[in-house]
Order: C-alpha cells, then sequence, then structure tokens
C-alpha cells in the first residue's frame, strides 16, 4: 500500500460538515483562552473584590448610622462613619477605574488573539473544508463569535464574580444579623436553582441556533454585496432585499424566544427577590417591635437582602452569557481544533511553516523540470459520486508548451488543483523530475508554480500589491515592471492617474477583464516559477494583445526551460504549443502535435473545433464526441 493512502482518504472523506463537538464546548475548555491574560485578568479580578468589598461594608456602616442617630450626644461619631464612608468610597472609585481599564483592555486583547488564531487556523485548512462551508458563516465566526467569548471572559466574568462574592458576602452577613430572617430572605433561591437549570439548557440551545441565523445572514448579504454588478444587471435587488430581509427575520424570531425566554426568568427572579424582601420586612419589623432587632440592624438587614437578591438575579443573567458564550465557543473551537489533511493543507503552529509526509526539497536538475501525470483518478469530496479523471495520464518536458483542451466541465482547470495540492488524487501519482509530488514540501513545491486561474481575483490594493504578492517575498519594483510588461500589463498601467499604485478595488473590479488578465499574468511571472499554467489567461484579450502577449512568454518559456501548460479553446494558441491533448471522459482522449491532429478529420480536436466554430466550447455536448481511446 502507498505511504500516502490513509491520506488520500482523509482527503477524500474529510468534509466540512459540522460534528457534535461543535454543539458544545466546556467552561473549562472556554476560559481557557483567558489563560494567556492570566496575570492582567488577576490584577482586574483583585481590583473587582476590592470594589464589592466597598459595596459590602456599605450597608452595614448605614444601620449603625441609623443607630448612632438615635443616641443623644452623637454628633461626633456621625462626623467619624461619615468621614470613613467618604474614604471607602474613594478607594471603591479607585477600584472601579482600575477593574474597568483592565477588563476592556484585557477583552480587547483576547478578542485580538482569538480572531488572529482563528484566520490562522483557516489559512491552514484544505480547500474540501471551504468547499463545505460559506465564507459568511466563517467570517460570522471571525467577528461575532470572537467578540461574544471575548466579552464573557471578561465583563461577563468580572459581573460574576462580584455577583458571587456579593451573594456569599451578603448572606453572611444575613447570618450574622438574624440567622432567623436569613430563611426567610433566602427562601427563593432553590426555586431559581431548579429553573435555572431547565432556562440554561433552552437559551443554549437557540443561542446556537440564532449564532448559525445570523452566520446565514451575513453569508448573504456579504455574497450577493461582492456580487452587487451581477444583481443590478439581473434587475435583482428586490428578491436579494426579501432573501436578507427573511434570513434576518428568522434570526429574529430565535433572539425574541431568547428575549422572551429571560424575561420570564428574569421576572420570577424578581418577583421571587421582592417576596423575599417582604418577608424580612414583615417578620423584621416583628422582631424590632419585640426588641430583637434595632432598627439599625433591620436596615442594614434589608439592604444585604436586596443586594443578595440584585447577586443572585446577576448571576442568573451571567449563567444565560455564559450558555450563549458555549455556542460561540464551540464554533471556534470546531476551527481552532481542526487538523487540516497533511498533504493538502498547512500544518504548524507558524503560518511560514509546512508540512509534508516527508518535508523533502529536491534540487530541480539544471533548473529544468519534468512534469508527468501518471494514471491519475480523481473526484472532488464534496461531489464524490461524479469522477473527473479516470485514469488521466501526460507528461510535460522540460521548456515544452503543452497545450490540453476539451468541453467545458472535462476537468483541465482541475489540473492546476492536483498539480498545487489544493486536492490529491484518489488513485495515481503525480511526479515533478521524478519525485512524487506527495513526498515534497508543500510550500517549496507551490512557490515552483505560476498561475493564471480561469476566474481572476485581485485583491484590495494596489496594483504594485497584487504583482508583489506573487513573489512571496521582498520583490524589487524593477522585477515588478519587468513581469508587468511581459503580461503587456506596463503600458496601461501607466496611462492610469496613479501609475502602479492605481487602488484596484474589491476583487479588482475596478479594472476590466482584460486589464485584471495581464495583472494576474504579471503576478505569476514575477514568482519566477518553473512550471507556469494559463487557464484561459487571455479570453478576455482582443487577438492582437493576446499574439503579443504570447509571443513575451513563450521568449520567457524558453529562457527559464519552464514547463509551461496552457489551458484553451482558442485556435491561435492551441496551434503555438509544441503538443496538444485533449481530454474526454476523464482521460486523454487524444494527444500529437496541432497539425497532425487538425489534419485528421475525424480527430477529437477536429470535432471539437468545428464545435467550438457552430456554438463554443462550452455548449459541447460530449455525447456528439465518440468513446476516447487510451492515448499512449
Amino acid at each position: 500500500m502507498s505511504p500516502f493512502s490513509s491520506f488520500r482518504q482523509v482527503s477524500g472523506t474529510n468534509s466540512a460538515k459540522p460534528t457534535a463537538k461543535e454543539e458544545f464546548v466546556s467552561w473549562r475548555k472556554l476560559f481557557s483562552l483567558a489563560k494567556p491574560e492570566s496575570n492582567l485578568l488577576s490584577l482586574a479580578l483583585l481590583a473587582q473584590m476590592v470594589s464589592v468589598g466597598t459595596t459590602m461594608i456599605f450597608p452595614m456602616a448605614v444601620g449603625k448610622i441609623v443607630d448612632i442617630i438615635q443616641l443623644p450626644n452623637s454628633v461626633d461619631q456621625l462626623k467619624w462613619m461619615a468621614s470613613a464612608l467618604a474614604g471607602l468610597f474613594v478607594v471603591g472609585a479607585v477600584a472601579v477605574t482600575v477593574r474597568v481599564a483592565l477588563m476592556t483592555t484585557i477583552g480587547e486583547r483576547i478578542a485580538r488573539d482569538l480572531r488572529k488564531q482563528v484566520f490562522q487556523s483557516l489559512m491552514k485548512q484544505e480547500l474540501a473544508f471551504f468547499d463545505g462551508r460559506q465564507s459568511g458563516e466563517l467570517v460570522n465566526r471571525l467577528s461575532n463569535d470572537t467578540s461574544v467569548v471575548s466579552k464573557t471572559l471578561t465583563e461577563n466574568l468580572a459581573r460574576g464574580i462580584r455577583s458571587s462574592v456579593t451573594t456569599t458576602g451578603g448572606i453572611g452577613f444575613l447570618i450574622y444579623l438574624s440567622p432567623t430572617l436569613t430563611v426567610a430572605a433566602l427562601s427563593f433561591i432553590p426555586f431559581l436553582t431548579i429553573v435555572g437549570g431547565i432556562y440554561g439548557s433552552y437559551v443554549r440551545s437557540l443561542s446556537r441556533k440564532l449564532q448559525d441565523a445570523l452566520a446565514s445572514a451575513t453569508q448573504v448579504a456579504s455574497e450577493r454585496i461582492s456580487a452587487i454588478r451581477t444583481v443590478r444587471l439581473f434587475a435583482g435587488e428586490s428578491i436579494e432585499v426579501g432573501r436578507y430581509t427573511q434570513r434576518i427575520e428568522d434570526a429574529f424570531q430565535l433572539a425574541k424566544k431568547v428575549a422572551i425566554a429571560e424575561g420570564f426568568y428574569m421576572g420570577g427572579g424578581f418577583f421571587m427577590g421582592q417576596a423575599s424582601l417582604l418577608a424580612v420586612l414583615w417578620f423584621g419589623g416583628h422582631q424590632v417591635l419585640q426588641g430583637a432587632l434595632t432598627v439599625g440592624q433591620l436596615a442594614s438587614f434589608a439592604m444585604y437582602a436586596v443586594n443578595v437578591g440584585f447577586g443572585v438575579s446577576s448571576l442568573a443573567n451571567g449563567y444565560g452569557q455564559l450558555t450563549r458564550a458555549q455556542g460561540a465557543g464551540a464554533r471556534i473551537f470546531a476551527i481552532l481544533d481542526r487538523k487540516p489533511c497533511p498533504l493538502t493543507g498547512i500544518e504548524g503552529l507558524e503560518l511560514g511553516s509546512s508540512y509534508s509526509v516527508s518535508s523533502h526539497t529536491p534540487t530541480l536538475e539544471n533548473d529544468r523540470p519534468s512534469l508527468i501525470f501518471d494514471q491519475v483518478h480523481f473526484y472532488y469530496p464534496s461531489r464524490p459520486q461524479h469522477s473527473v479523471f479516470k485514469g488521466l495520464s501526460f507528461q510535460v518536458e522540460p521548456g515544452e508548451l503543452l497545450a490540453i483542451t476539451g468541453i467545458s466541465g472535462c476537468g483541465k482547470s482541475t489540473i492546476l488543483s492536483l498539480l498545487s495540492r489544493l486536492y490529491i488524487p484518489q488513485q495515481g501519482h503525480i511526479y515533478l523530475n521524478g519525485y512524487d509530488i506527495n513526498s515534497l514540501d508543500i510550500s517549496w513545491l507551490r512557490r515552483q508554480i505560476g498561475a493564471v486561474p480561469q476566474d481572476v481575483v485581485l485583491f484590495d490594493g494596489s496594483i504594485v500589491e497584487n504583482i508583489a504578492y506573487g513573489a512571496g517575498e521582498e520583490v524589487s519594483m524593477d522585477e515588478i515592471v519587468r513581469a508587468a510588461t511581459i503580461a503587456g500589463a506596463d503600458y496601461f498601467i501607466r496611462q492610469l492617474p496613479y501609475g502602479y499604485e492605481t487602488q484596484v478595488g474589491e476583487r479588482g473590479l475596478s479594472l476590466s477583464g482584460g486589464q485584471r488578465q495581464r495583472i494576474a499574468l504579471a503576478r505569476a511571472i514575477v514568482r519566477k516559477p518553473k512550471i507556469l499554467i494559463l487557464d484561459e489567461a487571455t479570453s478576455a484579450l482582443d487577438v492582437e494583445s493576446e499574439a503579443s502577449i504570447s509571443e513575451a512568454v513563450d521568449l520567457l518559456r524558453r529562457k527559464e526551460n519552464m514547463c509551461t501548460i496552457v489551458i484553451a479553446h482558442r485556435l491561435s494558441t492551441l496551434r503555438d504549443s509544441n503538443h496538444v491533448i485533449v481530454l474526454n471522459k476523464g482521460v486523454v482522449a487524444e494527444s500529437g502535435k496541432f497539425e497532425e491532429l487538425i489534419a485528421k478529420p475525424k480527430s477529437f480536436l477536429s470535432k471539437l473545433m468545428l464545435i467550438s466554430e457552430g456554438h463554443g466550447l462550452e455548449a459541447a455536448d460530449d455525447e456528439k464526441l465518440e468513446e476516447p481511446s487510451r492515448a499512449k
């Protein structure tokens, strides 16, 4: 068995569907995210304890003042108590200032680090992971879920500790003042504990659904905004507004259920707290009349009882917030804990590192690599029932220009995905200079490849930044201009108001299709690749521009001894190649020189050219082609 077969199985079955682990995350694991900030967090919690301490002393001091003012000649004692309380308030204010400043800072740092970790983890995942997920959902995890978690680990944590100390400290003071009245004051706690368990389970489930609904709405918004030209072209504004409105309405209905549940729970808790306070005043009043308590002690007891009530209520609210954070945390850990497929993803803690079975970095003999596809069988993990290749075999010699053609959907563009190990074939091998690419360091392998995909995507930034992106390292302006010149882009770039510093807009949509293709070609050339793959790279250019660029690229190919693969339908592109292969039904249906193949009236290439002239290759039906024989 091949040493890579287990990885082939992973690549084929490692779907992006959420698992049960994504539904729930333990509190311990959730709070582990705050561990790097433990020192500052400890200081903030110490400030919180000081603040709570000053709050807890206040009711006792009020009770003392009430009793003092009933005594004769008590002005001096009253002054002393007022001064002590003033000092207490100053200490409390300082503690609150420190706690708020630290907690806010810590929260932002946790959110920052968490977003970096999630984004880094996303960048390491294999392509199959993204095939099963929507970009809006992943963006929602980066923005909304991280905010929910960071807020829980700071503000809600501080509020929870304050409420816990207030509750436990208040109960202690209640017992100290009157054990009998304490029973009446705390009679509502068992009820809230039972209801709280039911409430927490219900809210946790709803919160998970709410986060998913918000992610769905975000996906619709981001996708439609990025494709606003298409929406405009088909007058689909009202349809998209309705679609987004429905998604938001779904999220609102779930949020409303959470709000109603929280309202009933908090309202019930408030009623029970007020009822217990009424019981305290009723029984406490009788004890004052009987001389068992002073008026000041009853006042202190009532204030502590109120503090305990608010503390328990706040704990209940914090519990609800925590259950929501568990849902958000589960979605985050589903990304952080996920290990990418070793042969197609990027493994390692640092983004600059990579993983492969042997991490082998070969030396390409005389810088003249050869490329071989050997009996490659492949289907996309998201569509296992549809085989793209069923034994694909071909070879590209050093410095050769290979043209690949075929009907739309025959797998031409998939060749780039397999060569760059975005996916791995279920069977067969791909060799670079005699090395199985699965044994090569994945970052090294991808640095050898320059590509212009069929759907060109530029990043929001300047033209120079987009071209330099291809180098993957520091590159001089002279090299950028040279690459742009070969790609036929230098002339039009210099005509722009800001030249190479011109901003291209999101996905490069401020430029024309032909301009985007030229910049993408320059981005591939500046990489100085050993293998250049052009997937309909000049389809948006006129014939004259295409010929000029093809000539420049051909000179570069000869000079650099690059293996060059062009995926094309145009007759001129196929004619200029050293070798042509025609794909059909997952294999090489025909292979040879263009002149030889086109001279045969019944050849696949001849039939494709006839279809192209009549209907365009995209409209071709592979049933019009005969059953292919295996190319030798």
